[in-house]
């Protein structure tokens, strides 16, 4: 709940005693799975190295319980940091991985998130219609989760991609529909973040 609510050093202290509990019970699963909770929190506070060192440290515990699902979201999770590192390779090796475990398990809603990072990181490549396609496939199946935030981030996404593509009206769509998603959200920082982009659209080709 504290890290939802952006008190991010609130959760972490939280989880690093939950972690310590689990620890001395000897609940491997429980530690492991905090742990990874705690690498999350640490991604949001920018503390990438720290981030992957723990995730790094809870993987090989997860594959050894054989807890495919949180190994899958561990290394996505590691994808995610290595991203925003500029490791673009090797985050697009972890996404492939977790997409693939995710399918396997059946898991719609991690599998459609990591297609929008896997989209996202080939857009950063230059792969603008290998990264269009991958944001493609994910959006119907939000919808029909009705995960309006993630969809919302989708469209964000392909809007990003698509003015990239200098295919401003179809980008100038996707960017209001995901507005539209982060006000009926009161996602505010989100919605205040988009109109200013939709705005700087405006300029560049009016």
């Amino acid at each position: 709940m504290y890290a939802e609510q952006g008190r991010l050093q609130e959760a972490l202290d939280l989880l690093e005693l939950a972690r310590q509990v689990f620890g001395e019970l000897g609940d491997r699963r429980w530690e492991a799975t905090t742990g990874m909770r705690i690498g999350e929190v640490y991604v949001r506070q920018g503390r990438l190295q720290e981030a992957l060192a723990v995730f790094d440290e809870v993987r090989p515990v997860l594959h050894e319980l054989g807890d495919r699902r949180w190994e899958a979201m561990t290394i996505l999770r590691a994808g995610q940091a290595k991203a925003r590192q500029g490791r673009l390779e090797e985050a697009l090796s972890d996404f492939d991985q977790a997409l693939a475990v995710f399918r396997e398990t059946g898991d719609q809603r991690f599998a459609a998130i990591t297609l929008v990072n896997l989209g996202e990181v080939r857009a950063r490549h230059g792969r603008l219609e290998e990264a269009l396609a991958a944001v493609d496939e994910a959006l119907p199946i939000l919808q029909e989760l009705g995960d309006r935030q993630r969809m919302a981030e989708a469209l964000r996404a392909r809007g990003r991609m698509r003015a990239a593509s200098n295919d401003r009206a179809v980008a100038t769509e996707d960017l209001r529909a995901a507005l539209r998603l982060y006000v009926a959200l009161e996602r505010h920082d989100d919605a205040q973040e988009l109109q200013a982009e939709l705005a700087r659209l405006d300029r560049e080709h009016g």
